[in-house]
């Protein structure tokens, strides 16, 4: 029997049912989907510890995990029917997720592997524009800008500005420097500017939004 490979859309959530599998068969199966070490009978390995036989007798070892559930994790297919499984991914970060379930059917030595693979995403956030052209600025005078922030994909983003360390840097303040932003939202930034030092500059700003692995930037120069 081969095995059931089962990739997810690259989605920040899904749910997903598998291809139903008919039971072609005059008897009940009863299955139940275990993690990887479940069939520790079947190892190979021997306990003397009665204390660890009798955790491992009392434990089922169902299927369970943060990211990927499965639902139901057992129950019953008839003769000639079948039965339908869910699969929800529910990712916590933008990363590649594959997780083995195992399905015990009564009377079967083997197990049947379902190999789940999917690709968390994390918020999709852009600015009105990349690089601000400040042009010439005089020493201790003040400017204003305003940039725009937009939410361009399907969940909700959390933004924070990373504190600058520069010279330069630190005479720039934003207004909000964190937030919220709803799927399809904006958010209007202002950011101030005030000249405290001679010279040519390029600074770069960085907006780590929650769940996305690199921050949002704008440079200003």
């Amino acid at each position: 029997m081969p095995d059931i490979m089962f990739p997810l859309p690259r989605i920040g959530i899904c749910s997903k049912r598998l291809n139903r599998r008919q039971h072609e068969f005059d008897t009940v199966a009863l299955f139940k989907l275990t993690h990887k070490g479940a069939a520790l009978g079947q190892s190979g390995f021997s306990y003397d510890c009665p204390v660890l036989l009798q955790l491992v007798d009392a434990d089922e070892l169902l299927f369970h995990d943060d990211v990927v559930r499965i639902e139901p994790l057992e129950g019953d297919v008839w003769p000639n029917s079948s039965t339908d499984v869910t699969v929800i991914f529910q990712p916590d970060n933008a990363t590649d997720v594959m997780r083995t379930a195992f399905c015990d059917v009564t009377g079967r030595e083997s197990r049947l592997p379902l190999r789940v693979h999917g690709s968390g995403v994390g918020p999709s956030v852009k600015f009105s524009c990349d690089v601000v052209d400040t042009g010439r600025v005089f020493v201790f005078s003040t400017h204003s800008y305003e940039l725009v922030m937009a939410n361009v994909g399907p969940i909700d983003a959390i933004f924070t500005l990373v504190p600058a360390t520069s010279g330069h840097g630190r005479c720039f303040q934003f207004n909000p420097a964190e937030g919220i932003l709803m799927p399809g939202g904006h958010q209007a930034i202002s950011v101030t500017f005030s000249c405290q030092v001679i010279g040519d500059f390029e600074e770069e700003f960085s907006f780590q939004v929650d769940g996305r692995p690199s921050p949002v930037k704008v440079t200003f120069r």
